[in-house]
Order: C-alpha cells, then sequence, then structure tokens
C-alpha cells in the first residue's frame, strides 16, 4: 500500500518566500485601518512581523487585527451551489472526506494540492489560485492577515469548533480570538530509528538523547536530518539547551551552525526530506524525523522486515510540535460552504479518517493518542509517533518571525547547506 506523502521542497525556500513576499517592499499594501490594534505599525521591529501584528508565542498569544473593510459573513445564509474550491497538501485529506462532505451539503469539493507551502504563498498572494478555503501554516497567518488575503470567521457557522475541539485549543495563541482559523491536524518532530540495526540504544537512557548523533558510534553515513531551516536549526538548538526554538540571538544560531559542522565532520549527515523511506530501506538507521514518518515508513519496508522496529522518541515536555489551520479566502465565491468544509474536518468522521490516512492527529475530545489506540484505529506501535495531547499542549511550535529573525535564521541555514 502506497499513500501520497506530503510534498516535500529543500529546506530554504519556504522561509526565503515568507521573507521576500510577506515582508518586503514590494507586496501587497499593508492596511493601517485596523479596528483592533494590538500590531500597530510603530514599535520593536524585532518582535514584530507583517503590518506591524505582534510575534504570537504559546506563551504569549495575539489577537490578530480585524479591519473594517474586512468583515465576517453574516449568520444564517444557506450554502451555495459550488463548487467548493480547498487548497490543500498533498497527502493529508482522503478522498473519502471530500465524499462525505459532498453527500452531507449537495456541494461538489474541486481539490487543489499543493507539495509545500512555500508553494502556495506566492501563487495566494499573487492572485493566481482560485479557492475558498486554504490549508495554512501558522507562519503565513500574519501575512495572509495583514495583506487582507483572508477573511474572518463566523463561528455561528462553526458548531463542532465550541462542542468538539479541545478547550486548550478555543482560543489559539496563534490567533486567541479564533478570528480567522479552526485548527488543522498535528504532527511532533524527533528522532527515529531502526531498532534491529540499532538494537542497544535507548533515549530514556540518556540525561539529553539528542546527543545520540554524537555519541553513538557507527552510525556514519546512515544519518539523516530535515532540510528545513526551521526543523533542522530548532531541534539543533533543543539539543544545545536552547528552550525557545524560535531564538534570534545571534549566539544561538552560531552555536547551532558550530553543533551541525560537528556532526558533518563526525557522521556525514545527510540533509533531506524522505525520512519515512531512507529508514524503512534501511538506507539511514538513525534520523531527525517527523512522527508520522514512522507510520509512512511502513508502507516502504521490506517485506521481511518487521515494522515494529521502526522506532520515534519526542519528549512528552517540550516537544517539537507543528500544526496547520484552515482558513477562508478574502475572496470565496462559497463562504458558507467553506465554513461548513471547516467545520466538517472537526467531526469525528473525519477525524478518524485523517489519522488513519495520514497518521495525524486532529485535536478534537476522544482523538488523544491513547484513545485512538485503544479502539484499534491505530497500531500500538505507533504509540510514541503520534502527538500526545501532552505534547500538542505544552509543546514548542515553529512561530513567525520577524523580517531580521528570518534573515538571521536564512544566513544561519546558508552557512550549514555549504558545509553539508
Amino acid at each position: 500500500m502506497n499513500r501520497a506523502r506530503r510534498g516535500t521542497t529543500a529546506g530554504l525556500s519556504r522561509r526565503a518566500l515568507l521573507q521576500g513576499i510577506g515582508f518586503g517592499a514590494g507586496a501587497l499594501a499593508l492596511s493601517a485601518c485596523a479596528s483592533r490594534t494590538e500590531g500597530s505599525s510603530a514599535g520593536n521591529s524585532a518582535t514584530q512581523g507583517p503590518g506591524g501584528i505582534e510575534l504570537a508565542r504559546p506563551g504569549s498569544p495575539v489577537s490578530l487585527p480585524l479591519y473594517d473593510d474586512n468583515q465576517a459573513i453574516k449568520s444564517g445564509l444557506n450554502p451555495e451551489s459550488g463548487p467548493l474550491n480547498v487548497y490543500c497538501w498533498t497527502g493529508t485529506i482522503p478522498k473519502k472526506t471530500f465524499t462525505s462532505f459532498e453527500e452531507k451539503y449537495g456541494v461538489e469539493v474541486r481539490p487543489t494540492f499543493y507539495g509545500a507551502p512555500d508553494e502556495a504563498l506566492p501563487k495566494i498572494l499573487a492572485g493566481s489560485i482560485n479557492f475558498d478555503v486554504y490549508e495554512c501554516s501558522m507562519e503565513q497567518l500574519p501575512i495572509f492577515v495583514a495583506n487582507k488575503v483572508i477573511q474572518p470567521v463566523n463561528h455561528s457557522y462553526l458548531t463542532s469548533y465550541k462542542s468538539n475541539v479541545w478547550d486548550s485549543l478555543q482560543s489559539p495563541w496563534y490567533d486567541a480570538d479564533a478570528s480567522y482559523t479552526t485548527p488543522g491536524s498535528y504532527w511532533n518532530t524527533g528522532i527515529a530509528w531502526r531498532e534491529d540495526l540499532l538494537p542497544d540504544w535507548d533515549p530514556a537512557s540518556m540525561d539529553n538523547p539528542y546527543d545520540v548523533f554524537w555519541e553513538l558510534d557507527g552510525i556514519a553515513g546512515k544519518v539523516q536530518w530535515y532540510d528545513y531551516v526551521r526543523d533542522g536549526l530548532g531541534m539543533m538548538m533543543m539539543r544545545n539547551g536552547v528552550s525557545d526554538i524560535n531564538s534570534t540571538d545571534q549566539a544561538d544560531l552560531d552555536a547551532a551552525v558550530d553543533a551541525f559542522r560537528e556532526l558533518i565532520d563526525r557522521t556525514r549527515v545527510r540533509l533531506g526530506t524522505d525520512a519515512y523511506q531512507t529508514l524503512a530501506q534501511g538506507t539511514n538507521w538513525i534520523e531527525q524525523a517527523w512522527g508520522a514518518d514512522i507510520y509512512f515508513a511502513e508502507f516502504y519496508i521490506p517485506k521481511e522486515v518487521d515494522p515494529k522496529v521502526l522506532k520515534f522518541w519526542a519528549p512528552d515536555e517540550g516537544a517539537i510540535v507543528t500544526s496547520d489551520t484552515w482558513v477562508i479566502s478574502r475572496k470565496a465565491k462559497n463562504p458558507v460552504a467553506a465554513h461548513l468544509w471547516m467545520n466538517h474536518l472537526l467531526e469525528r468522521e473525519h477525524a478518524v479518517n485523517m489519522v488513519q490516512y495520514s497518521g495525524l492527529i486532529t485535536p478534537i475530545e476522544g482523538m488523544e493518542t491513547e484513545n485512538v489506540i485503544a479502539e484499534g484505529l491505530m497500531s500500538e506501535r505507533l504509540n510514541t509517533a503520534l502527538p500526545s495531547r501532552q505534547q500538542i499542549e505544552n509543546g514548542v511550535y515553529h512561530a513567525p518571525l520577524s523580517k531580521e529573525g528570518e534573515t538571521a535564521w536564512q544566513n544561519a541555514w546558508l552557512a550549514v547547506k555549504s558545509n553539508a
């Protein structure tokens, strides 16, 4: 069985586009007429993103600005006739979810797939893609809000939000009033390894499991790290004891680059985006990986190898966790249907389909990892690969950076790539 894998694009382009389009002088004009003014154009540029919007963090939530000329739709409207244009990741939404929505509401769904957010971002800002609803990364939110590319949501259409979504995400840190978004799927980042090839390694035996890449013998040429600037440098910072993986302190970035250089000299580490495949085939023995890679790896592992040898570790507290959100185009031709689509994704039927199709968790009641496994929806071997509620609620997240921060991260990653 071979499932479509989330598209992979080498590490620099996504963040370069966030910098060059979201912050650049040639970007779409940023409105200054916000009716909610948490992000004024004045202030410390190191803590602000596009349009002066404050940079949200899990410990410092931000209410995204609302604009007088960009209002949510009225309540009580009937859904449009469609078709509903959905712009989403490749390999995220199973076909049965599209079909069940069509059957429930009588509205045709026309999905358009992108391989990575850096592919989608310029098309959306240029207006070259026709969409009603979009699966959006957290880092993109300030760009789209400041440029008025997306419209606020009307929660009267989002009944599943209030009733199903975890209390901790009713007012998420990246959109504190839930003015523009509904939660998407969640995954974690950690260490994946082949237990049959590394039988003597146990993360529980180490004070700092991230040190395994520097301490384990015999792994030269068998190591891979994600070729994404934020994933790559972020986990390296955690290995170095930096808890803020959005740090723009030059000393933190320099230390991360130095650690990469040591790792390259010691293991000839490969930068790549196919962790699920190289681990399954034994090309690599230990890797930085997403938990979902352990799920996908089963479809690539040789028949004679037991999938139970595919192992994954991320800490219960302070794990790197990532999520997408769902947003509605300001120019949506089907805004009511778009709301209903977002609501549909927060129902249990879809959440079950999602985890079984892509190994991603939808944060609604009853879909906690222990429940998913206890109900037999997923194999017990994926217990650590699926992000737990504890990891999601107490994790660290890649968050938006300032223009200066983006530049510093890009330069650091260029230094890594020049040595790899």
